[in-house]
């Protein structure tokens, strides 16, 4: 690889980094949603997006419709990708808990 391509392609991959951003918060309110990410920063819905990952839903199996809640719920953590200037927050999944 040449010289050049490398340098751009370490160019291209240091601005996607700075792009996005990987962050964890915890759930402390449901209605309306906010989300705790530090001591000082908490999110509103007004900054929130949620994947299909984190709500209920629907499914036809074998003619047998099922319902499946992954809604989010107080003390939940979440891990969310932060778009640059850290605008906008979309919550990718929850965390585990049994």
């Amino acid at each position: 690889m040449s010289d050049f391509l490398a340098k751009k392609l370490s160019e291209i991959d240091e601005t996607l980094a700075n792009a996005m951003q990987v962050v964890t918060g915890v759930v402390t309110k449901v209605s309306p949603l906010e989300i705790q990410v530090s001591d000082k920063l908490f999110l509103t819905s007004d900054f929130i997006k949620l994947t299909s990952t984190v709500k209920k839903y629907q499914l036809k199996i074998d003619g047998v419709l099922m319902t499946i809640d992954n809604s989010l719920r107080m003390g939940d953590s979440v891990l969310m990708l932060k778009q640059q200037g850290g605008q906008i927050y979309y919550i990718l999944d929850k965390e585990y808990a049994p």
